[in-house]
């Protein structure tokens, strides 16, 4: 997803620290086996099962290094992990972090729960993987914390996946699954449930930033120009798409995390907003 530009700044910065990281694949099919990038990873295979006893992963990623992806049951029966680790770290400079690292699973096997776990892991286990390499360094972390909270609505499940960096920046990850129709529902077909075509959304999601900036600068700031705010604006604009973090939540409502502009800090903070 998108990441606010002071994120995308400091986490460059990390970046020269970072070895070339060895590209992971999955497989989530019990019938079909795949290699992706032969050359640059090995391939694990992932078997997704409906088992009442708990769900297991058959993971042979020889290309990890600092943790295994083991699916585990937990106390949701729609909801396994892959991960689940916590721990202190202490860097080299002294400094003591406390740290935990989730990745979810919806418990099911449909063609198109395989496809959206394996987005989700693609998703999150980069971050993690460069996290587990900064404490082998020696290196201070950067995310601390990585993970989600469930939300139902009948048969309609969330994952919302939060991702938080220095400075308050917030990353959000939200996946939908509908367990009766056995498929993932996706945003345009979320926003059609709730009334909104792609464009009207977008139109109106833009609208309120806009007007949360100018709440913002109606005191200090009064003398801003339209351009002036235009230009300030324009960077939560441009994040703005159907593709934000939305779901369903438990009262039926649909949520959506929009980019709102910020006069100080990072160009814009996610805002957790009813549509």
């Amino acid at each position: 997803m998108k990441k606010v530009i002071l994120c995308g700044l400091i986490f460059s910065t990390m970046l020269l620290f970072a070895c070339n990281k060895t590209n992971l694949s999955s497989e989530v099919s019990e019938s079909v086996s795949e290699t992706i990038n032969q050359e640059e990873s090995h391939a694990s295979s992932m078997d997704l099962t409906d088992n009442n006893e708990g769900q297991e992963v058959m993971d042979n990623l020889e290309s990890e290094e600092y943790f295994d992806l083991e699916l585990k049951v937990t106390d949701n029966p729609r909801i396994a992990e892959l991960l689940n680790v916590s721990g202190t770290y202490t860097d080299s400079v002294g400094n003591v972090d406390n740290y935990h690292y989730q990745i979810p699973q919806f418990n099911a096997d449909s063609e198109s729960a395989k496809a959206l776990n394996e987005r989700i892991m693609y998703d999150i286990v980069d971050i993690i993987q460069d996290e587990f390499f900064s404490m082998d360094e020696g290196y201070s972390l950067f995310c601390y914390n990585i993970t989600y909270e469930v939300v139902e609505n009948g048969e309609v499940v969330a994952i919302l996946v939060s991702v938080p960096y220095p400075n308050d920046c917030v990353d959000y990850y939200a996946y939908t699954y509908d367990f009766e129709q056995d498929k993932e529902i996706s945003n345009p077909e979320m926003l059609t449930m709730h009334g909104w075509t792609e464009e009207a959304f977008v139109e109106e999601a833009c609208r309120r930033e806009k007007e949360h900036f100018e709440s913002q600068i109606s005191d200090m700031y009064s003398d801003m120009t339209a351009e002036d705010v235009d230009y300030f604006i324009q960077s939560a604009a441009d994040a703005t798409t159907v593709d934000l973090p939305m779901y369903i939540g438990v009262d039926g409502v649909l949520y959506v995390y929009l980019p709102m502009p910020s006069l100080a800090g990072a160009d814009w903070y996610y805002r957790l907003e009813q549509f």
